[in-house]
């Protein structure tokens, strides 16, 4: 019997610790969806396309972080900081602010390393909640000619050769080179 009354007396601090701080110690929001748009690679080129919004789930927790979706858990490793968490994977990146509740998802893997084995690209923006009921679906989505870095880019990219500023060889080269191929 003493060696039970030990052990509760030896338990007691790291339970309340475990109340205390495990909350801080892990994070967990639910994410919808607001507006969602990227590109898909069709084996020569990137196009356009407008991809289905989605809810998840992310659990801040450090390097032990994840988003869980349709039952898969995705690690990512995520900073500490209280309000702006920065977290990565392998090519994907969410950025969130826990006092706006919004924030970012951006999956970039196929630009930068194979798009045949990672076809598409896209931003996902987002609203979290830590309570399902909190989040508000009824925010009006961003315009759907809000324009990605590379779009603008590819755009002024056309325009210099439209403009004969550039030669199609030098267009080809830079748009390769943006698209990171």
């Amino acid at each position: 019997m003493r060696i039970l009354y030990a052990l509760i007396i030896v338990m007691i601090p790291t339970l309340v610790e475990a109340q205390v701080y495990g909350r801080n110690a892990r994070d967990t929001w639910n994410c919808t969806g607001i507006a969602v748009n990227g590109y898909s690679w069709n084996g020569v080129t990137w196009e356009r396309r407008n991809f289905a919004s989605r809810s998840w789930e992310f659990t801040f927790a450090g390097n032990s972080s994840r988003q869980s979706i349709n039952g898969e858990r995705v690690p990512f490793s995520c900073t500490n900081d209280q309000i702006i968490k920065q977290c990565s994977y392998q090519g994907l990146y969410f950025m969130f602010n826990t006092e706006t509740k919004r924030g970012a998802l951006a999956d970039l893997f196929g630009v930068a390393i194979n798009p045949d084995n990672n076809p598409q690209v896209f931003i996902e923006l987002v609203e979290c909640a830590r309570d399902a009921f909190e989040i508000n679906t009824d925010i009006a989505a961003p315009p759907e000619s809000l324009e990605t870095a590379l779009e603008t880019r590819l755009r002024e990219l056309e325009k210099l050769k439209n403009d004969g500023v550039i030669s199609e060889q030098e267009y080809q080269r830079a748009r390769s080179a943006a698209l990171g191929l």
